[in-house]
Formats: C-alpha cells, structure tokens, sequence
C-alpha cells in the first residue's frame, strides 16, 4: 500500500509506502513529520484492525432491495445496447467504481474520519496552511486506488476510484465465463439471450473480489500497527498520575455535582496508554525478549519488569538490584522502557522461518531524546537488526548520529539500500515536500540535512580564532 497526503496542515506532498521496511524522514522543527506520521498511522491502522468480511458484504448487495444504483445502470446500459443493437464492446469502469466506491466510503472512511475529529479536533485542522487548499490522501492498493478529500464543510469523501483493470462488458453468441486479462475484465454478454441475473453477479463478484483481494494482500504484508510517541517519558508520568486521580473521581463521583469534561487526545496517545494500561506479564516471548534484553544489556544496564501489585512498569538495576518505579528512574531509561515493554509484554510471538508471514510496523518519534550519542548509535542497530524480527521501522529524528550509524550500516552491507525510505522535509512557498537529496543508496545517505549547521559553527569557531 502506497499512501500520498498532499495539502496536509504544514506538508504540501508526502509519501509513504509501505513495502518498504525501514523509513526514517528528517526535517526541521515545524516541518509537518510527527504530523504527516500520525496521519500515516491513522490511515493504517483502520485497514490494519478492521475485520475484513466482504463476503458478507457480497451476500448483502446480492439481496439487496432496492438493487444497487450503479450495477442497475451497467445492466440498462447492456439492455438499451442490445435493444438499440448497437453490441460492441463498451466500458462499464465509472458504474462498476462508483459501486466498489460506496463499500470503501462505508467500510472505512467513516472511521478514519472519526479518528481525525479526535486527533485533530477539526477537520480544518488538517487542510494546507499556507494556501487553505484541502487535504487528498491517495491510497493505492493491489487492485485499485482511490482519493479521500476533505470538502468545504469538514468532512471526507472519496473523490475517485480507479480500477487498474479496464472493466468492459463484450458481447457473444453463447455463455461465456468473466475473463481477465492483464489489463482489462471482460464480462461477456449472450446477445441472443441476455441473463440480467448473471451479468449482475460477476460484476458484484468482481466488485468485491477486487477489494477483498486488495486489502487481504495488505493485511498479509502487516499484521499489527504501534505508535511510540515523542516524549515517553513524560507521558508515562502522566498516565500514571491520570490512572490514580480516574481512579479516585470514580470513587468520589457521587460527591461531584459539576460536570466534568474529559480532556481530547490524539489517537497516537490514546492508543499508547490503552496498550501500555493493559500489558500482560504472563506472556511468554521468546523472539522478541531477545531484542529486549538486547537494549537492557547493551543501553540499560538493567531489566524492565511489571509489578503486578501495582499495575506499573519498574527497573530493576543491575550494579544495586533497587526496584523503581520507571516515573523514578533517569530520563533515558524511561524514554526507552516503553519500547522494552513493547517487546516483553505487548508483541505476540510470530516464528521467523517463514518469510511470507506479515510484518509488524511501529512508529516511533525522535528515538534520540534524552540519549547519549552512544546510545543513539546502539538504539539504531537495534533498529536495523528488528527488520529480521518482521518489524517495520518508522522512525522521525534531529540525530546525525543516527544518520550517520544508518550510513555505516549500509556500507557494511549490514542494512540494504533498497529497504529504506529516507525523506528529507523541506520548506517550499506551498508547504514541505521531500528534498529528493538524502535517499538511500550503496555508498549510504548524503548529509543535506545536518551539514549546513555543522559548518556555519565551524566557521565561528574560526572567526573567533582568528579574533
């Protein structure tokens, strides 16, 4: 799945694919990357977690009464050609669309238009802030893509759907099965005897062949969507905080005659508390607590464990065996105990000889707060060595150290080229578009990013010199 934002909020073109495994966007602050990655995320997750039952679907446009608007056009539109003999063969692509158009919009949009509302607080939020043009996000999948717009009054739509296939009805002597070619369906029509019945249920079954075949080709690549957040650190401090003072409001309700309103948070949040407010300590992982230990070995120096007493995330060190409570703990073991816990007691254990199997993806922003150099370094190989653990990695940052340990990492051939998406965000007088001049090749990733700044103080430091 490819999915393009243009006019989103302060970034003009942006795009995102997911067959790549690893995806790190660079930019200066303000720039629109934690913006266009929950936007990404949002995107995916309401593909990624819906149930995908177009069966059921099928059987109720089949029964449906009245029949669907676009099937009955392509069977009258057959009919006049027939009465009209008139038979050669026509191109049904807009009807045929316009139905597939109707189950998406159904299926999905709805709730990702819900899951801006409540990221964003408005739906004008998301539009170009430079020209007020309004938000497209293009989602191309296996057999079809199709635009979401944002219209005049908030909300979305889809604008066009466009099959890759040239869907035509062609006309025959005798009964003739649907047949695909590599760029066209032919639904193939008795001219001597037209069954309306047939003809309606290829097309419905194509339909939602086309969609089914399509999202269970992307659910088959990515099984499972995180999001880690700027700033963990602070947030788990205040989930914890907001968890005791829910806790006492529930118990003191009936004393609290005002009402009381719930404050709104990001979708990106609301799903990192719902998952680290519900770990399970009980599961057993073997394949990812060795990425685990990996980061409490290499950067911690000690263990993330779960406290079921109560309900939090300690560190036990490992030089004084003191328990803590994370909130208690230095700023870089709560900045990076989240993602230890994702590996111990969130992600389900998937074996890793079968290369087919889906992948994880997770997001994680500016990986690099309150790290040392040297543990930006390790965190990045860290990064680099989940991509064999079927994780996809997304990452956004302000490190050169990062950029220049991915640098190495292709060099040694340790992390392949052709695996990463490197987007550089830069400003233009219609909003952020990627630069085009860090992508990854074999010699590494260019520094157009960091340069300009590493230079201008250098030069100081010469001018001073020289004083």
């Amino acid at each position: 799945m490819k999915i393009q934002l243009k006019n989103l909020g302060p970034v003009y073109d942006y795009t995102f694919d997911t067959e790549k495994d690893f995806h790190i966007i660079y930019g200066e602050n303000t720039i629109g990357k934690s913006f266009a990655m929950s936007v990404v995320y949002i995107t995916l997750k309401h593909f990624i977690n819906q149930e995908n039952d177009f069966d059921n679907h099928l059987l109720k446009y089949l029964l449906a009464k009245p029949e669907n608007e676009n099937v009955t056009k392509i069977i009258q539109s057959t009919q006049e050609k027939i009465d009209e003999n008139k038979m050669r063969t026509f191109s049904i692509a807009r009807s045929l669309e316009n139905a597939l158009k109707k189950d998406i919009f159904d299926k999905y949009i709805a709730r990702i238009q819900q899951s801006f509302v409540n990221s964003f607080s408005n739906l004008a939020n998301l539009q170009n802030k430079i020209s007020k043009e309004e938000l497209e996000i293009i989602v191309t999948l296996k057999d079809f893509e199709f635009v979401i717009r944002q219209q005049a009054k908030n909300e979305l739509y889809i604008l066009n759907l466009t099959l890759n296939k040239s869907p035509l009805v062609r006309f025959a002597k005798q009964d003739e099965p649907v047949e695909i070619l590599k760029d066209e369906v032919y639904f193939c029509v008795n001219k001597l005897n037209f069954d309306t019945q047939k003809l309606r249920k290829e097309v419905l079954s194509y339909i939602f062949d086309a969609a089914k075949n399509s999202i269970s080709h992307f659910k088959n690549t990515i099984s499972d969507i995180y999001y880690f957040p700027a700033s963990r650190s602070g947030l788990y401090q205040a989930m914890n905080s907001w968890t005791h003072l829910f806790a006492k409001l529930s118990q003191l309700k009936y004393l609290i005659n005002d009402k009381i309103e719930i404050p709104d948070l990001a979708e990106t949040l609301s799903d990192y508390f719902l998952t680290l407010s519900s770990l399970n300590p009980d599961k057993k992982n073997d394949i990812y607590s060795e990425l685990a230990k990996e980061i409490e070995n290499a950067m911690l120096g000690g263990e993330v464990i779960y406290n079921q007493q109560t309900q939090k995330l300690n560190f036990a060190e490992n030089n004084t065996k003191l328990k803590l409570d994370i909130v208690d703990t230095s700023s870089m073991v709560s900045e990076l105990a989240p993602i230890v816990a994702y590996f111990k007691f969130i992600a389900t254990e998937k074996p890793l000889n079968n290369i087919t199997l889906p992948k994880r993806i997770i997001f994680i922003e500016e990986p690099e707060a309150h790290l040392h150099p040297e543990v930006q370094t390790k965190l990045t190989h860290i990064f680099v060595k989940m991509l064999k653990y079927n994780i996809k990695v997304v990452i956004t940052t302000h490190s050169d150290f990062i950029f220049n340990k991915l640098t190495n990492l292709i060099l040694s051939k340790e992390l392949d080229h052709n695996k990463i998406s490197s987007t550089h965000l830069v400003s233009t007088d219609k909003g952020s578009i990627d630069a085009q001049d860090m992508k990854a090749t074999a010699q590494g990733i260019d520094d157009h990013n960091f340069i300009s700044t590493a230079e201008k103080l250098y030069e100081e430091r010469v001018n001073f010199s020289n004083i």
